[in-house]
């Protein structure tokens, strides 16, 4: 009996003995070719909520670990909607603009949007939740200016926003063009925005 096997039955929780395999429903782990039908095999309930399947019995001294293929056991589904309620929802982010940013004129934007309602809520993220797998996400990434002359950045990221609003509905209503956008110290969008600044105090 392999270690493995003694490991199984060592955080056992509960098992059911001596089914018989149906054509195409297994494979062996070990050479993932096909069980034929009418073989004996156990199932072993683990107590980390696992579900194996090996054959034989339980006092088997040669048990081989199977891969079931197909007619999944209802614990089985039930396992798999668990796990899919795990699915990892990103925190909003707002991004840290450093002064080489500005230098380097443009910064990378991240966005999620759940896939099965378009019209839900439009929520930035960081590129390190934008690189995990969200499955139950549509993402995008977006090149966003953040410096230069303030008639271009507004063209540019409005168009890059009529753009992406085509697949996500609403973005154009979660950013506008000029976010996180300076002018050039000393240019006349810098003196303007002074002057607009001085008017309000």
């Amino acid at each position: 009996m392999s270690k493995q096997f003694n490991n199984i039955l060592s955080n056992l929780e509960r098992t059911i003995q001596n089914l018989e395999t149906k054509d195409f429903e297994f494979v062996y782990s070990d050479t993932r070719t096909s069980v034929p039908a009418n073989k004996q095999y156990s199932i072993y309930y683990l107590t980390n909520k696992q579900e194996v399947y090996y054959t034989g019995l339980s006092t088997s001294n040669f048990p081989r670990q199977l891969k079931r293929k197909l007619n999944n056991t209802t614990y089985g589904q039930y396992t798999n909607i668990k796990q899919n309620k795990r699915e990892l929802y990103p925190e909003g982010y707002a991004p840290k603009i450093k002064h080489e940013d500005y230098t380097v004129g443009f910064i990378h934007r991240y966005f999620i949007q759940k896939a099965n309602q378009p019209n839900s809520s439009i929520i930035e993220i960081s590129e390190k939740d934008y690189n995990k797998t969200l499955t139950v996400f549509n993402k995008t990434k977006m090149l966003w200016l953040i410096s230069g002359k303030k008639e271009d950045v507004i063209l540019t990221n409005l168009s890059t926003l009529l753009k992406e609003q085509k697949k996500y509905k609403g973005i154009s209503n979660a950013v506008y063009p000029l976010q996180y956008w300076k002018p050039e110290k000393n240019s006349k969008d810098d003196v303007q925005k002074k002057l607009s600044l001085l008017k309000k105090t």
